[in-house]
């Protein structure tokens, strides 16, 4: 493969992902009584692992870091 033909690879250093049936995770900002117009419209939807790879490994995404997106849970860790 010549350098043209090389695809372009990125590391991803912020990505959230939103499991909105789990039983232990809270969305705190994502709740009816926050101002928030894009939070409630993604809300109606997770965003797993599953759906990020098959996202953006088509574009060239080799790895991620994975932020918290469940503030006010009791546990970060879950």
């Amino acid at each position: 493969m010549n350098h043209s033909q090389e695809q372009f690879k990125f590391v991803d250093a912020h990505v959230h992902f939103y499991d909105m049936k789990h039983p232990k995770l809270y969305y705190g900002h994502w709740q009816p009584d926050q101002d928030n117009p894009v939070a409630r419209k993604l809300s109606q939807r997770n965003y797993l692992v599953e759906d990020f790879i098959s996202d953006s490994k088509p574009h060239g995404m080799i790895k991620a870091v994975h932020v918290q997106a469940a503030i006010g849970s009791k546990d970060p860790v879950d």
